[in-house]
């Protein structure tokens, strides 16, 4: 017989998840690790070839990603778990925020002076404005990335662009 109280209902089925993952811990640590953890002998090994699939599959599915990535109702489902998860982990969400700060300040020489960094806000108010008139998000893009595997650029008015935020995010860390 169903329970009438819905949060009886997710607390009975809470339950009975968190006893089945108790019974079944190894089985389901071996179905997380994927097809290839029966055929080597350690963990390592296995992830290791579960993400050389993944590399493989994403190659020779390239257009599939693309055409998924851009489908309207799979980019409102993405920003759903997106805010979703920011909700959930607040604390990470600060910490990386926290970061982003300091990579800004970290690359932002210290013989700039008061005209540069108007130079600098004036980009900022640039974004805002144009946001306000166009009603797209724009976004204040660093031409070399702050922060990369091959080269960091810095944070000065001549490495600064304002785009639309869709081009920013597409480019994403990339020189």
């Amino acid at each position: 017989m169903p329970y009438k109280d819905p949060e009886v209902a997710r607390q009975k089925a809470k339950e009975r998840q968190r006893k089945y993952r108790e019974k079944n811990k190894e089985k389901l640590r071996i179905k997380h690790l994927g097809r290839y953890h029966a055929l080597y002998k350690n963990d390592e090994e296995a992830k290791k070839k579960n993400a050389e699939y993944g590399k493989k599959w994403r190659a020779e599915n390239r257009d599939k990603i693309i055409a998924y990535r851009r489908d309207p109702e799979n980019l409102k489902k993405a920003n759903e778990r997106s805010k979703a998860w920011q909700k959930c982990n607040k604390g990470k969400v600060r910490a990386r925020n926290r970061m982003r700060k300091k990579h800004v300040k970290e690359a932002t020489p210290p013989w700039i002076n008061r005209e540069l960094r108007q130079w600098i806000y004036s980009f900022y108010e640039t974004a805002t404005i144009l946001e306000d008139t166009e009603g797209i998000k724009y976004h204040v893009d660093h031409i070399v990335p702050l922060v990369n595997d091959r080269v960091c650029g810095l944070h000065v008015p001549w490495n600064l662009r304002v785009i639309p935020a869709s081009e920013n995010l597409k480019k994403g860390n990339k020189f």
